[in-house]
């Protein structure tokens, strides 16, 4: 892929990486590409957050008194 490093920061051309890709590409169907569809895994429960984390592993500092 080309591109130019300036002062720490990446930089790229849309033409260069245009003309990379013409280059670089192969032709083909977008009907070959689309072989058969992948099964993807129920969703699991989401992430704790940092603070329900604290509140598990300090149940007892944060226990509210009745």
């Amino acid at each position: 892929m080309p591109h130019l490093m300036l002062v720490g920061n990446l930089r790229f051309s849309l033409q260069a990486i245009l003309a990379w890709e013409i280059a670089n590409s192969v032709r083909g169907k977008a009907a070959a590409a689309a072989v058969e569809p992948v099964e993807r895994p129920a969703p699991s429960a989401p992430a704790k957050r940092w603070y329900e984390l604290v509140r598990e592993r300090d149940k007892g500092r944060f226990a509210c008194a009745p």
